[in-house]
Order: structure tokens, then C-alpha cells, then sequence
């Protein structure tokens, strides 16, 4: 999304979302004239660095003297004196300008970063989908409470996030792996079972019909390839794949000894058990749904009190587009 487009897409938000784009991209269409100002004053320091840097050189390079026949001057010269003071000067103005410069591009990346967030979020959604929410909590008002506050946040996101990994790392229950490790045995074998039917309805000149698996090869085929001019003939390799149909001696095995490769699937499942602490799939997905809330919420916070602050470069670079913009709507393909 264009920056000039801001404007008609804050039209379509609700009112708080809206002009919550707005500011946005303000801000970064100051930061972007501001870091265009500030690269071409950096530009002219520089200059002013180089070419005074060159001044003092040819004051006092013995080489200068052996080029050129002129003396080099005396430290105490009043003429070179004043050079090296001037030369001080011109580089505390670059090295103030370089740090003015490098704080204003990180502006430009944080409020960029943002903006393209809000901007792939948006994208192809209907915003009768989206309502504003209001601020669950009391902000403060002290500018250093609202920091301590944004921190404490962070922080407490993070476990929560720590949490939600945890949650969705969490082994299954042995019961459901057994349900699953069968299944999977039986679908196998139903596939290595030979199909005898040709031998039925041909006789003779019927053949049984073993199981197949497909097979991907990659191929290799070097030849000679001719270029450019008598003597470019050289040799050429070139790689490709194929998939081929081969005889499925597993799915076989697993047809003739179905009972057998139960019992030891289930033996492996008991022995690699982890049920202690295991989560159901249902039972996963009502937790890691509650942690996402959870995480919401302090996020929404956090946001309110960047807000507050006006720094809006404080917004990190995961935090929830919901939370940024103060809106109830689905999630992004991100959450």
C-alpha cells in the first residue's frame, strides 16, 4: 500500500483505526523528507571534512613539499593553528550530522516496518469485518510509568509466548499415537495386498499384481554442447528428476504380517510414551487459543500506552496489527 493511499483506506476503518493510519503514515512521510534533508547535509559535511582534511595535509606532509616545493608550516604556524581548529570543528559537525542521520533512517525503517504491517494486513479484507475497541485499562500519565509499562508487557508477552510453544510442542497421548500408528499399519497393508484378478479372468496369460510405491531419481545427463566460435565445444551436465513406479516391498511385508507390525508399533508407542504432560488435540487447540487471547490483550495494552507515549517507533516489529490500529477482526496469517 502507497503511502498516498492512507488516506482512502483510513476512510473505510473505523474512526479510532482510521486515523490511527493517518498519523502513520504522516509520520513516516516526515521521517522520509526529514532523512532526505539530513542526507544532504551529510553529503556537504562531508565534503567540507574532506577538503579541510586535504588543507591540513598540505600544510604539514613532507611529500607535499618534495610535489610541489612548498614548505611544510611550523606546528605553532598561526595558518595551520587555525586549520586544525577548523578541522575539529567540521568534524564534530560531521560526526553530529552522521548521528542525526542514522537516527532518522532507523525512524524511517520502524514507522516503514509498521506501516507495511498495517498494509499486508488489510490487504483483501472486508472491513465490515472490523470494530474499534476501546481501551480495557487506565493508562498512566507519567511518560516513564507508560515506558516501565511497555516493558513489563514485552516482558510478560514473551512468557506467554514461551508458554504457547510450550503448549503446542506438548507430546499426544500414547491412546491417540496407537489409534493413529494402526491405522496407518492397516492402511499399508491394504495397499500391499496383490491384486490375483487378471489371474481370475485370463488364466494363463495372467499376471498378479504386485503393490507399487512411486519412486523419485534424480538424473544426471552430460553431453556436448556447442557455443560460440570453432573452439567453444565443451562439455555440459545437466540435472533433472523422474518419478518411477516400483515395487512396494514394505506395503508387501505389511500385508503378510499385519498382527505382527501391530503388536511391534504399539510396543515402539508404550516404549516412547511421553503421557505425562500430553495434550489431546481438542484439549492443544482450547489452550493455545487462550494464550493467543491472553497475548492479545497485553498487546492492545502495549499499544495504547506507545500511543500515549507518541513514539511510535516503540510499536516492535511482531506486535499485533489488531493492537496497533485498536480494532476487533480476525487474525493475520502471521498469528
Amino acid at each position: 500500500m502507497k503511502i498516498s493511499e492512507a488516506w482512502g483506506l483510513a476512510e473505510k476503518l473505523p474512526d479510532v483505526a482510521g486515523r490511527r493510519v493517518i498519523k502513520i503514515a504522516d509520520r513516516l512521510n516526515t521521517a522520509m523528507a526529514t532523512l532526505r534533508s539530513q542526507d544532504a547535509t551529510y553529503e556537504g559535511k562531508m565534503l567540507a571534512l574532506e577538503k579541510q582534511t586535504a588543507l591540513v595535509k598540505s600544510y604539514t606532509d613532507p611529500n607535499i613539499y618534495l610535489k610541489t616545493g612548498k614548505p611544510t608550516l611550523k606546528s605553532d604556524d598561526p595558518l595551520l593553528v587555525q586549520a586544525k581548529k577548523d578541522l575539529d570543528r567540521l568534524q564534530r559537525e560531521f560526526d553530529y550530522i552522521s548521528d542525526k542521520v542514522e537516527a532518522a533512517g532507523t525512524t524511517q525503517q520502524s514507522l516503514l516496518r509498521t506501516y507495511d504491517r498495517i498494509s499486508d494486513y488489510l490487504k483483501l479484507r472486508d472491513f465490515r469485518d472490523f470494530t474499534d475497541v476501546p481501551a480495557s485499562r487506565a493508562l498512566p500519565s507519567d511518560p516513564q510509568k507508560l515506558l516501565a509499562g511497555i516493558k513489563s508487557d514485552q516482558a510478560e508477552i514473551d512468557n506467554k509466548r514461551a508458554d504457547r510453544h510450550t503448549t503446542a510442542s506438548a507430546a499426544f497421548p500414547s491412546k491417540l499415537a496407537l489409534e493413529i500408528g494402526l491405522q496407518q499399519v492397516d492402511d499399508l497393508a491394504d495397499r500391499g495386498r496383490p491384486d490375483v484378478s487378471s489371474l481370475i479372468d485370463i488364466g494363463p496369460d495372467g499376471k498378479i499384481k504386485w503393490p507399487t510405491a512411486l519412486r523419485r531419481e534424480e538424473v544426471l545427463s552430460t553431453g556436448i554442447s556447442d557455443g560460440r566460435g570453432d573452439d567453444a565445444r565443451q562439455f555440459a551436465t545437466s540435472r533433472g528428476f523422474i518419478v518411477a513406479a516400483t515395487e512396494s516391498t514394505t506395503a508387501l511385508i505389511a500385508f503378510m504380517f499385519r498382527d505382527q507390525l501391530k503388536q511391534l508399533i504399539e510396543a515402539e508407542i508404550k516404549a516412547a510414551a511421553e503421557d505425562d504432560g500430553a495434550l489431546g488435540i481438542d484439549e492443544r487447540e482450547k489452550r493455545v487459543k487462550a494464550i493467543d487471547a491472553e497475548i492479545l490483550a497485553l498487546e492492545r495494552h502495549e499499544a495504547e500506552m506507545v500511543w500515549a507515549l507518541d513514539d511510535l517507533t516503540l510499536f516492535r516489529g511482531d506486535i499485533d496489527v489488531r493492537a496497533v490500529l485498536g480494532i476487533q477482526g480476525p487474525p493475520s496469517n502471521e498469528d
